[in-house]
């Protein structure tokens, strides 16, 4: 369910619907006394959608990952007739290739896969430092410039929320709202990671 204004925006944008799954509380390969927190959250839409921003305010989560479903068969449709000079679009050898978000119309690019997710935002940093107060309670803007594929086609995001230290006990993102069109505001700069392996790890659980 989306939530009318998170943020102040130019009249006449278009939300997009969609249902909400957890915030689920999920474990990490390592020592549970010591590991970090991590949960997911999914947000469904009830038909193949395109969107152009997720807007939410935070509440201590230090960053996250945004992963995204897609409704391949639409997807390699309109992909059909678009191909590189090595690959076809849509799947192939059960690699998954998929439109980018920058370059020209009809690029595109081996996605990198989670757990059949693919990968669209690798870390998104809210709070600066986990321990200390900054950014802890922000309205955050995520535009889909930030994205490494285009959201089109989402069936689903879903958002992995990481929080290492363990003065704050509880953390997740609130008043969520999904926008169909780009914000006319400057978005920020994706911020890069190391290692997919390093963004990612956690045991996901199938949300029912």
């Amino acid at each position: 369910m989306s939530t009318p204004g998170a943020l102040s925006r130019q009249s006449g944008s278009e939300t997009v619907e969609f249902s909400v799954k957890g915030p689920v509380a999920v474990s990490l390969d390592e020592d549970e006394a010591t590991s970090p927190g991590c949960s997911v959250l999914d947000l469904q839409f009830s038909t193949p959608s395109e969107v152009g921003e997720l807007v939410f305010r935070n509440y201590y989560t230090a960053w996250l990952t945004v992963l995204a479903r897609f409704d391949s068969a639409n997807s390699l449709a309109q992909t059909q007739g678009h191909r590189s000079t090595s690959h076809n679009a849509g799947t192939e050898h059960g690699k998954l290739f998929v439109p980018t978000s920058k370059g020209n119309t009809g690029s595109m690019k081996l996605a990198e896969q989670v757990g059949g997710w693919v990968v669209a935002v690798p870390r998104r940093v809210l709070m600066p430092s986990p321990h200390l107060e900054n950014g802890s309670h922000d309205f955050i803007s995520i535009s889909a410039t930030e994205s490494q594929i285009e959201w089109k086609n989402l069936l689903t995001l879903r958002l992995v929320l990481r929080q290492p230290s363990p003065i704050w006990r509880t953390f997740h993102v609130e008043e969520l709202n999904v926008y169909h069109n780009l914000p006319r505001r400057v978005p920020r700069p994706l911020q890069h990671s190391h290692r997919i392996a390093d963004l990612v790890q956690c045991q996901v659980p199938v949300l029912i």
